[in-house]
């Protein structure tokens, strides 16, 4: 299934996470300038394809998976990890 920019964005910004750290809706609209509702149907998205996962406490907490992670190492969305976040918090070179 290919993403849609939104998408890629709002994967990109948890990969630029550590492991322990997970970001709300609303931290995530600020990281990639997407709407609230974007983000939500980006996550619903990535949820249903177990490529993140939320917190059942509200508001969640989401946080990418090891399979995410896999999806954004494929060359189609590689160019994605440019992030900022990914570089400052993650494993970017």
């Amino acid at each position: 299934m290919a993403l849609t920019e939104a998408q890629a964005k709002v994967l990109a910004a948890l990969a630029g996470l550590k492991p322990t750290e997970a970001l709300t809706v609303r931290r995530l609209c600020s990281e990639t300038c997407l709407s609230a509702s974007t983000v939500r149907a980006a996550l619903g998205v990535h949820s249903y394809a177990g490529w993140v996962l939320g917190s059942a406490r509200t508001p969640a907490d989401w946080r990418i998976t090891a399979e995410g992670r896999a999806l954004l190492a494929t060359p189609a969305y590689r160019d994605y990890l440019n992030h900022p976040s990914y570089w400052v918090n993650g494993d970017g070179r």
